[in-house]
């Protein structure tokens, strides 16, 4: 919001040589913008400049907080008749910001359309008597010469009420205009063959008989996808089991600050890691991490995958078991994600059956490099070298 009380005296410069020059005039007139403008100017000109004011769709300047302290100085208007126009149905401004302007008149006549919009009233509004009758039983009375108004020098700042610029025309869609012999071998024959409006047949690729069926219009690029919601709020993580059905507790939103333990994904394979199946990333809990990583704050976790040159698993690649089994027991503790939905979003297929080892062993078994390696190449692909 502005503070300077000054901000409309372009405007009220302006007004003023108007009413210097052609004036008097019996009633000052404002549709929505202009209609705000009323009171503007009605707080920095003398009292008996106007006889009636009128305001359609209007309000009052809350954004300026300077010209409106200079309308509660001078405010309530007396000695001017005042209309105020509203409608129930105005998506712009509402009747409670059409009142809120009212209030600043001693005397005002408030008429609420029950149909109209952001509009005047048409002759069918149930109002239009009532505003016809309003201007009609106003004395026109004798009035005295036009007060001497001053004219303050125009400031550098623009006009208060300038509207916006409207949008850019959007721009035209490139055309396709080939007539392409290889793809098309009926081009040039005569007959539109593209398979567009006003085709015969659906022969060619759309766009590739050009001299038979002129130029296409190019079809939009496909919509980006819509963002995914957030799980959590921002300051927590969702938290989720290191295998489907072993933990105590639901995964949840968790606070960053809280300790859980920490296992990590890549999208590109690390040697010694493991991919559960096709949709899966590459996992592992302590191979190339600097070991087992229990009790660690959602930042820590973070920077943990990160200097293995990984990230967090996502919610969705942790329920779909693609780090179950990669050891430090935490197929029974609650791992940290990062919350991200995969834009594949890992799913069971061509998942294995557990190993001996996972089957119920979490936590209790050895490393399978400490009990000896087995052959990694006589190893289904997608079974991890170690224990959950």
């Amino acid at each position: 919001p502005t503070e300077d009380e000054d901000w409309a005296s372009v405007a009220v410069t302006h007004l003023n040589e108007i009413v210097q020059s052609q004036g008097p005039f019996y009633a000052i007139l404002g549709y929505s913008q202009g209609a705000a403008f009323v009171p503007v100017y009605l707080a920095q000109v003398p009292s008996g400049t106007f006889q009636l004011a009128a305001l359609f769709c209007g309000y009052l300047p809350t954004t300026h907080n300077g010209l409106v302290r200079r309308i509660n100085a001078r405010a309530p208007f007396d000695g001017i008749a005042s209309l105020h126009f509203m409608a129930t149905n105005d998506p712009i401004i509402t009747t409670g910001m059409s009142d809120e302007a009212a209030a600043k008149f001693s005397s005002p006549v408030v008429l609420v359309s029950p149909t109209a919009g952001h509009a005047l009233p048409s002759s069918n509004d149930p109002t239009y008597p009532s505003v016809l009758a309003f201007f009609l039983s106003s004395p026109l009375l004798p009035r005295p010469p036009p007060p001497s108004l001053p004219l303050p020098p125009p400031p550098s700042s623009l006009l208060f009420f300038k509207p916006p610029k409207p949008p850019a025309p959007p721009p035209l869609a490139p055309a396709l205009c080939v007539d392409d012999s290889i793809v098309c071998p009926h081009a040039n024959d005569g007959e539109c063959d593209d398979g567009g409006d006003g085709s015969l047949y659906a022969l060619c690729p759309y766009g590739r008989d050009c001299a038979d069926c002129g130029a296409r219009v190019a079809p939009p690029p496909p919509m980006a996808p819509p963002p995914l919601p957030a799980l959590c709020p921002p300051d927590k993580q969702w938290i989720e089991c290191g295998r489907v059905g072993r933990c105590n507790n639901d995964g949840r939103c968790a606070s960053r600050t809280q300790t859980h333990e920490v296992r990590c994904c890549s999208d590109t394979e690390i040697g010694g890691w493991s991919k559960r199946h096709a949709s899966c990333p590459w996992a592992e809990s302590d191979n190339g991490m600097g070991g087992c990583h229990h009790s660690k704050t959602f930042p820590e976790a973070e920077a943990i995958c990160a200097a293995a040159g990984a990230r967090l698993c996502t919610k969705d690649e942790l329920t779909s078991d693609c780090t179950r089994g990669t050891g430090c027991g935490h197929d029974r503790d609650l791992i940290w994600s990062s919350g991200d939905t995969a834009p594949g979003s890992a799913g069971a297929e061509g998942e294995q059956d557990a190993t001996p080892e996972e089957d119920g062993m979490e936590g209790e078994a050895p490393k399978a490099e400490e009990a000896g390696k087995k052959d990694e190449a006589a190893k289904p692909e997608g079974w991890s070298s170690s224990w959950g």
